[in-house]
């Protein structure tokens, strides 16, 4: 269960700190979409700010994929291709 936790606190000092600036731009009401090493895993986060009646963000819906076969995939095309 992340309801209410921190998103990234077991994610690197780097990373962590680039991914709360991506996500705090979608309190701003910015649409995010972005990938993230973390511990030979590939991710990608999409994260949309949720409005209220107001128009105003209290809350962001985050979608978290691992991307790992693609990115591993692509990888090895890239290799294939320079040869």
């Amino acid at each position: 269960n992340i309801i209410g936790n921190r998103l990234f606190d077991d994610v690197y000092v780097t990373e962590n700190a680039e991914a709360e600036e991506k996500l705090s731009s979608v309190f701003k009401g910015y649409n995010v979409n972005f990938d993230l090493y973390l511990k030979d895993r590939y991710y990608n986060i999409s994260s949309v700010p949720l409005v209220d009646a107001n128009g105003d963000v209290h809350e962001i819906l985050v979608v978290i994929k691992d991307i790992s076969s693609r990115k591993k995939f692509e990888e090895k095309l890239v290799r294939t291709i320079e040869k």
